[in-house]
């Protein structure tokens, strides 16, 4: 028995609220991710975020970020108190 595809299955991380996706990048692009976001004290994943939400805000596609809570990372690196 084979289970019928319908497309991806969005996965949903239960305490942050965040749809986790499989993203496949070249070897190399990853590296240089890694790198950029050791530079900046940042998880490879939260560069990817970094990122994405400066291209959704600068192509004015994303206009409002969520609203930080204290302790979370900003976009920028820095933390909320």
């Amino acid at each position: 028995m084979t289970r019928q595809s319908h497309g991806p299955i969005p996965i949903y991380c239960a305490m942050s609220k965040k749809k986790s996706f499989v993203l496949r990048l070249d070897p190399e692009m990853m590296e240089a991710v890694e790198k950029w976001a050791a530079d900046e004290f940042r998880s490879a994943n939260g560069q990817l975020e970094w990122i994405i939400a400066e291209s959704l805000k600068k192509s004015n596609r994303w206009e409002k970020l969520p609203p930080a809570k204290v302790g979370d990372a900003r976009p920028d690196g820095w933390m909320e108190e």
